[in-house]
């Protein structure tokens, strides 16, 4: 028996698979997520200032955080 996935790289299992772009759009998400994260950390910016200057709610930033 042999496996049909050895040497085959995690992009194309996920495409044979067929999920893929989900786990793409995740994973970008994922980054933003991380970066606005690590900006409002460098800069001293909680998440209730964030939503001040974004004219939200701070309940919208952690739904946008999480």
């Amino acid at each position: 028996m042999t496996n049909r996935h050895l040497g085959s790289t995690l992009e194309g299992f996920l495409d044979e698979e067929g999920i893929l772009e989900e786990v793409d759009a995740l994973a970008q998400k994922r980054v933003i997520v991380w970066r606005i994260e690590q900006a409002m950390e460098n800069q001293g910016v909680t998440k209730l200032e964030m939503a001040a200057r974004m004219h939200t709610s701070r309940t919208q930033i952690d739904r946008l955080l999480d």
